[in-house]
């Protein structure tokens, strides 16, 4: 599954204070996040014929993984976009975890650096009310990355799953921004316990046999690919004709 709709340059996030896009970003990201959910409709059933055999209990997607390949490709702005129409179309609550320590996009545009927030849940140095962020008007709660003190407690799988858990527990749906394949482990590792993932490749800079490879990997450690978000691609068609692709 794929997001045919072209996502440009404008939809970055304001890095004057804000999470927030450019004009007229909203509506593409509406379009992008309906395909997003007919595609989590579909893993869901199948999903759940899978449980019923296995004699385990089910529980629907809540939490999603947004990375690429390489740096720079974008993951978020698309997180950002995703969290924002989930959280405008949808009852119940959303959250965007910017679980990208080293980069820190997301942080960084919200004027959040140095703020607590997800390596300090980790850490266990502060609770889950303490680092969720807010904001007045906003269609979703925010947990920036945080401060690591202690790089040995992030690796420890079973507070990563504690975590995963305790957010699904508060809300409807959780995004969460990881670093890119390419660099390292860190991003199998929310990968393996959140399992639902979604690719994003910057247009004309991302050969097709990379991001074959980057599929490849994450088949691989166990992740389920709801789809591959095409970003900054030019349009080759009217604008108007892509919601019906």
């Amino acid at each position: 599954s794929s997001a045919s709709q072209p996502i440009r340059n404008d939809a970055h996030p304001d890095r004057s204070g804000g999470l927030r896009f450019a004009s007229g970003v909203d509506e593409i990201f509406d379009q992008v996040w309906v395909k997003v959910q007919r595609r989590i409709g579909n893993t869901n059933h199948h999903e759940e014929d899978d449980v019923k055999e296995a004699g385990i209990e089910h529980r629907n997607i809540q939490s999603i993984v947004v990375t690429s390949w390489a740096d720079d490709e974008g993951t978020s702005t698309v997180s950002l976009g995703l969290a924002g129409r989930a959280g405008n179309t949808l009852p119940g609550r959303i959250c965007l975890v910017d679980a990208d320590f080293l980069e820190r996009g997301l942080t960084k545009a919200g004027s959040l650096a140095g703020q607590k927030g997800l390596a300090d849940l980790l850490q266990q140095n502060a609770s889950l009310d303490e680092v969720i962020v807010e904001g007045k008007g906003s269609p979703f709660a925010f947990l920036p990355a945080g401060n690591v003190s202690d790089p040995s407690v992030l690796s420890n799988d079973a507070r990563l799953q504690e975590v995963i858990r305790s957010l699904e527990d508060r809300y409807r749906y959780v995004f969460y921004d990881v670093s890119s394949l390419k660099r390292g482990v860190e991003a199998y590792r929310w990968g393996r316990y959140i399992v639902n993932t979604i690719l994003v490749v910057r247009a004309g800079t991302t050969r097709r046999q990379t991001i074959r490879h980057a599929v490849d990997q994450i088949q691989l450690h166990g992740m389920d690919l709801l789809g591959t978000i095409l970003n900054e691609r030019v349009d080759v068609i009217p604008n108007w004709l892509y919601p019906y692709i």
